[in-house]
């Protein structure tokens, strides 16, 4: 499995980030408060109504849309927390952010999470979840120590 890049914000600097992604064996994900980009420098002539807001703004997902190792999610995060550690014979992987949240009970499969479960379950682990709308997420990860010593030879034996 590739490895995984995420890009906070779809400004200039994401986009460009991801943009240099393009041809890279890794999958990319941008997250943004918005769905769209605008271009800035240009905004002082959609305040004098020479340009319309249409004309200097632009769906993140349809710049990006032709790399095919890019998605696009509406959110946001200003934090993100990643404890890793070993106990108990396993190895727990605990990612958390304080944006808007993601409500376990109320999650759409094009989130990635389901992905994750899956995968996690093939390795014999657990998944938690905790997260509410405005208060952040946690995803913690929890695979025995077996499993990830399985996974770590069968990638570099592939």
């Amino acid at each position: 499995m590739a490895p995984h890049v995420v890009i906070i914000g779809g400004g200039f600097a994401g986009l460009s980030a991801a943009k240099a992604l393009r041809k890279a064996d890794v999958r990319v994900t941008l997250l943004d408060r918005r769905n769209h980009h605008v271009f800035q420098p240009l905004l002082y002539q959609v305040a004098t109504a020479t340009l319309s807001p249409g004309d200097i703004a632009a769906p993140i997902r349809w710049i990006l849309r032709r790399m095919k190792n890019v998605r696009v999610l509406l959110g946001e995060a200003s934090r993100i927390d990643v404890d890793v550690r070993a106990a108990d014979g396993a190895l727990e992987v605990s990612v958390s952010d304080d944006g808007v949240g993601i409500d376990p009970a109320r999650r759409r499969a094009g989130l990635g999470l389901r992905g994750i479960e899956e995968r996690v379950r093939d390795l014999d682990g657990t998944v938690s979840i905790r997260g509410a709308g405005g208060a952040g997420t946690t995803v913690t990860i929890r695979l025995p120590h077996a499993a990830v010593g399985e996974a770590a030879r069968a990638r570099a034996a592939g």
